[in-house]
């Protein structure tokens, strides 16, 4: 969304968000990009606020859009789409961001209800990718009324590696120029897996001891890991930076980026981190189409931290290539075309 709104695709577009976290992220760009936020309660706190507040806004703003675009993990809550039909908004965007549940099974059960009843209320469906698509909208999603998959596509020039930014950070860490820091970009999460970074760690950290790992990204989490980093004693090489308006600086401090997530729809973190340039280690759970640059390893999240380990120390001394074979591929935002195209919307 942010490439959208940063790049040459957002002229003459007005995108105004409807959110249900008291913390936005890009708040202050979005302003200065004319946007404006709008906050309801969320559902799970109180059911009949959350009804209330979605009136409210729809009641008083339906008439300023052309369209309600709700990008989600699942289908679990679809009332911003049924809202947005009884208001008479005409275009009605679902865009699947996931490929499973990540969500528990209250949730997972929602989604398996309101994938039989979401073709009501959007009017157009979007996704990441194919391999999302099934699960997220189920095995005949190509029948479904405008469906297109749009590739995340990032601005590569942001991500360009940067030797003055990795020291900034590295200080700022309070981490030396000659110690290996492997990085984690995104929700602290089961999805993500970032129990098997640690345990990794701590096979690393018995053969070298200048070896430290950064998580980038904040959740719920985050105690559990603190935990468990302690009770393998690898606690003291562990750094939580939380949720950051600009991660690109922290690609550039990185000599690996490691993501074995358990799924994946198609992730920004992983293209950005090749945009950088840094080696990655993954798990084959994520597409292979992903994997363009050639210091990228995929393992399986059964292999043991062990054989994480020794595909790590590899990647290490492979060390970062020289430019992204991201440019000029589909991911990259100056090829992208613009996406409002799809609805007919005109951009100067």
């Amino acid at each position: 969304m942010m490439g959208i709104i940063n790049g040459e695709n957002s002229q003459g577009i007005q995108l105004d968000f409807l959110v249900n976290v008291k913390e936005v992220a890009f708040k202050d760009q979005l302003f200065a990009h004319g946007s404006r936020i709008f906050y309801v309660t969320p559902r799970h706190d109180n059911r009949l606020k959350f009804n209330r507040d979605l009136r409210s806004f729809f009641s008083q703003h339906a008439n300023d859009y052309i369209a309600v675009w709700e990008n989600a993990n699942s289908l679990a809550n679809i009332d911003y789409l049924i809202y947005a039909k009884k208001y008479g908004i005409a275009e009605r965007i679902m865009h699947c961001h996931n490929s499973s549940n990540s969500e528990g099974l209250i949730r997972g059960t929602l989604h398996k209800i309101n994938r039989r009843r979401i073709h009501k209320y959007a009017t157009r469906f979007w996704s990441v990718s194919d391999e999302a698509s099934r699960w997220f909208y189920g095995p005949h999603f190509h029948d479904l009324p405008h469906y297109r998959v749009f590739d995340n596509a990032i601005n590569l020039d942001r991500f360009v590696y940067d030797n003055r930014t990795r020291m900034r950070i590295r200080e700022r860490l309070g981490i030396s120029s000659d110690t290996v820091l492997v990085g984690n970009v995104g929700r602290l999460h089961p999805q993500k897996n970032q129990s098997l970074i640690l345990h990794t760690l701590a096979v690393l950290s018995s053969r070298q001891t200048s070896i430290h790992v950064i998580f980038v990204g904040k959740g719920d989490l985050k105690q559990e890991l603190e935990d468990e980093a302690k009770s393998l004693g690898v606690d003291s090489r562990i750094h939580f930076v939380g949720a950051v308006d600009d991660v690109a600086p922290y690609y550039s401090a990185m000599d690996v980026f490691f993501f074995p997530s358990v799924f994946e729809g198609l992730p920004f973190a992983l293209l950005e981190a090749q945009a950088n340039c840094v080696p990655c280690l993954i798990s084959t759970s994520i597409t292979q189409d992903l994997m363009l640059n050639d210091n990228v390893v995929a393992r399986s999240i059964t292999d043991a931290p062990t054989i994480w380990a020794e595909e790590l120390t590899k990647l290490v001394q492979h060390g970062r290539v020289q430019d992204s074979s991201l440019r000029g591929t589909r991911f990259d935002l100056a090829t992208q075309k613009n996406i409002f195209n799809d609805l007919g919307v005109a951009t100067s």
